[in-house]
């Protein structure tokens, strides 16, 4: 039997739309969901974490898209901290964008 991985979701309004949200941070092990196409095919997954402003890490966000059957040929990475951004080749099947702000 498989274990239970969903992430916890609400609803936000942001004043032009409601739209679905991810509730993700301290008490969470992060975020992951899947992405199909209509057909149901696994295309990636996406993992997200996070921590608050208080965390003695900074504020820190970040989304790393997983082509876990390796379906498509670019990888690549961006951080973005403090308003600066790098990019770098990943190997593996990882692409990951980092947002964070230093303590």
């Amino acid at each position: 039997m498989s274990e239970q991985a969903q992430t916890k979701t609400t609803t936000h309004d942001d004043g032009k739309f409601v739209r679905t949200a991810l509730v993700i941070g301290p008490g969470q092990d992060g975020g992951s969901v899947d992405v199909l196409d209509p057909s149901g095919h696994f295309l990636a997954r996406i993992n997200l974490f996070t921590h608050g402003k208080d965390d003695p890490d900074g504020l820190w966000f970040a989304v790393d898209v997983i082509d876990m059957e390796d379906q498509f040929n670019y990888k690549r990475a961006l951080i973005f901290e403090d308003g600066g951004r790098q990019d770098m080749e990943t190997t593996g099947n990882l692409v990951a964008a980092d947002f964070r702000v230093k303590p």
